[in-house]
């Protein structure tokens, strides 16, 4: 985004145009690659990890931002232990914003083909990845999951401000007694019900842990703990 929508949507989740929008999707760089950079040039968008050129960035705007307060707006607190808090304050406080050419996306994620590999058919399975990152913000998070499936033609969800159709869920979870996911609904046996939150899955899993096998399965788990061990590494 440039300056001008960061601040737009930080403030009041819209863009300076007025279309709903609840994050700011930025770029952050260093004071090397800012001082590199003009305005008006195109750029290069290459992972770091892989070497594609994924995008061309036209730079509109170069600019300093209040970390601080995008995460209070954005997070709701601005406490380092939030993992979203904590992501964001690593990162350089200047921006880069700007129209995008898209020219690769990111491949489907190991632990999903390993899913697909293993227990779906082929006939009738499809894995569509949705490229955005967590970024656990709470209602503005949702709100922007939402809008993006509208984009890829979403009809049915849960946000009516949205154009599309509500529909509503129970909390689920895995019931030992039943052998399979259950809802309130379903069984009211609370005894033998178990619940994992993800922050607790994702601190098994850096822990070199393989959660139960009730959610998640041990060939998914196995790769998703070495792609923690190659981030702690890089």
């Amino acid at each position: 985004m440039n300056e001008e929508d960061y601040l737009s949507v930080v403030s009041r989740m819209r863009l300076a145009d007025g279309t709903v929008w609840s994050i700011p999707i930025t770029l952050a760089v260093d004071d090397k690659q800012a001082a590199s950079l003009q305005i008006g040039e195109r750029v290069k968008l290459v992972g770091d990890q892989d070497g594609v050129t994924y995008g061309l960035l036209e730079v509109q705007s170069i600019y300093q931002v209040d970390q601080g307060e995008e995460a209070r707006r954005v997070f709701k607190t601005d406490d380092p232990e939030h993992s979203g808090v904590k992501k964001l304050l690593e990162r350089p406080a200047t921006y880069v914003g700007g129209p995008i050419q898209v020219l690769n996306r990111p491949k489907p994620m190991k632990s999903y083909l390993v899913l697909l590999e293993n227990y779906y058919p082929a006939d009738r399975a499809f894995l569509g990845v949705f490229p955005a990152a967590m970024r656990y913000a709470g209602p503005r998070e949702l709100f922007f999951m939402r809008w993006s499936a509208k984009n890829y033609g979403c009809t049915n969800f849960t946000a009516e401000e949205l154009g599309i159709t509500p529909l509503f869920f129970e909390y689920n979870f895995f019931c030992t007694k039943c052998g399979n996911m259950a809802s309130s609904k379903t069984c009211h046996d609370k005894e033998h019900h178990m619940a994992l939150s993800g922050t607790k899955v994702r601190g098994l899993l850096r822990d070199g842990q393989c959660p139960p096998p009730e959610f998640t399965r041990p060939e998914v788990a196995e790769v998703l703990i070495e792609g923690m061990v190659e981030q702690v590494r890089s």
